[in-house]
């Protein structure tokens, strides 16, 4: 390979390749000496491949082999990897060399294997570059028909940046490791920690504060103690996002129940989009923000003007101003919010209050229209249905999406968040 003509000016290549072993790594490094942006995209494995296997007893012959190039990869800075390839050629020993050679690395896709599907299979296989690394990504394949724990066991001393895909998660594992992460993105993923019911979250002195200020929670499971610890440890969390995430919502049972409490948090921007469809779909939505974070849910609905800075609370109902029906979030004035308020504190006190169905809420089109909304002036017919409320120290701004998306369409534009100074939104 000595005779190998170098293509200097070559800075991205993305290898989409069913076979790949420790000879095509050390071509590469010669051919591509000036790469700043490694993929390598899997293709369907063509039968070759699935006929020739690793032979992991030469795992430390191909180190030493890969040692001997002049120069690996010395300006790369983002590498798109698997825990193997399809021939289950480890991409560790490319993550060996990269730290052999000194690599300053900062920026890393890494997926797991459907034989891998573990965090800790990926954690292990970049444990070499570890500290230097600033922004990562990690990927499962899919979720393991068993649970088990899955974890991080590398320390990241300079993690800016996470985003997990497909995984159990475990956000004090994640907090114990990453001490200096800013930003939090989770999709599609189930939380390990905090998802028993029957214990409320209580903070606790040992539980040291995490730096972390924007948060991402896409199609995920969440809990009231969940977002209680997050509030706790995250003191200085601006930035949340939440959207489609997985939310056992109660209508009408347990008013308590549909309260994301965050009694720590003081956020510049809050954004929930989130559909619920069937019969538990959510008719009120509400954000508190509390000056005093011990006070109780009772005083909250006797609406102590002391101790509740401000409220704005959301009938999500129907508009026939035009005719044809249309989906609206309607704002409740001051009276109607304290009126609201005076029914759910009767109803924690164990009061069972019914509103009365008039005539004319029976007619087509002005009560029901199909998915359980009815029309605007009926709207404490609603309050028995119960309502979804974030209550938090303070928040700047806020954009709340129960129903129809259009709200995540125009985030997806860019229309919300134009002036966000959050650099990682994707």
């Amino acid at each position: 390979m000595k005779n190998v003509i170098q293509a200097s000016n070559m800075t991205k290549i993305s290898f989409n390749m069913n076979y790949l072993d420790t000879f095509w790594i050390f071509y590469f490094a010669r051919k591509y000496p000036n790469l700043l942006y490694f993929y390598d995209i899997k293709n369907c494995p063509d039968q070759a491949s699935k006929d020739i296997f690793y032979d992991k007893q030469q795992y430390q012959d191909q180190l030493k082999l890969l040692s001997t190039v002049d120069e690996f990869f010395p300006l790369l800075k983002k590498a798109k990897t698997d825990y193997t390839t399809f021939n289950g050629w480890p991409f560790s020993i490319f993550y060996q060399t990269l730290h052999h050679f000194g690599s300053k690395l900062e920026h890393i896709e890494h997926t797991t294997s459907r034989r891998a599907y573990e965090l800790s299979y990926s954690d292990d296989c970049i444990k070499p570059i570890t500290n230097r690394l600033k922004y990562m990504t990690i990927s499962g394949d899919h979720f393991p028909r068993v649970r088990r724990y899955q974890s991080l066991s590398s320390f990241y001393p300079r993690l800016g940046y996470l985003c997990i895909k497909d995984a159990f998660v475990d956000f004090e594992n994640i907090f114990e490791n990453c001490h200096v992460l800013r930003s939090l993105r989770l999709y599609k993923c189930r939380v390990w920690s905090f998802t028993n019911e029957d214990y409320t979250y209580t903070p606790y002195s040992q539980d040291p504060p995490h730096p972390l200020q924007n948060l991402e929670i896409i199609s995920t499971e969440v809990t009231p103690n969940l977002v209680k610890y997050i509030s706790f440890r995250c003191q200085q969390l601006k930035f949340l996002f939440l959207t489609n995430f997985l939310y056992d919502y109660r209508p009408g049972k347990n008013i308590a129940h549909n309260m994301f409490e965050m009694p720590f948090t003081q956020l510049e921007t809050l954004i929930v989009c989130h559909k619920i469809e069937g019969d538990n779909i959510v008719k009120f939505c509400g954000i508190e923000q509390m000056e005093n974070s011990d006070i109780s849910l009772l005083s909250l609905y006797q609406g102590n003007e002391e101790e509740s800075s401000r409220s704005n609370w959301y009938h999500l109902c129907l508009d026939k101003t035009n005719r044809k029906p249309r989906f609206i979030q309607w704002e409740l004035g001051r009276r109607d919010v304290e009126f609201a308020k005076r029914y759910y504190c009767k109803r924690l006190k164990g009061k069972r209050m019914k509103q009365k169905i008039r005539k004319d809420m029976k007619i087509y089109g002005s009560y029901y229209d199909g998915m359980g909304y009815i029309a605007r002036r009926f709207w404490k017919k609603d309050l028995e249905h119960g309502i979804f409320l974030f209550r938090l120290k303070s928040v700047q701004r806020h954009f709340l999406d129960f129903k129809d998306g259009a709200l995540l369409r125009k985030i997806r534009r860019g229309d919300v968040i134009k002036e966000q100074s959050y650099s990682y939104w994707r």
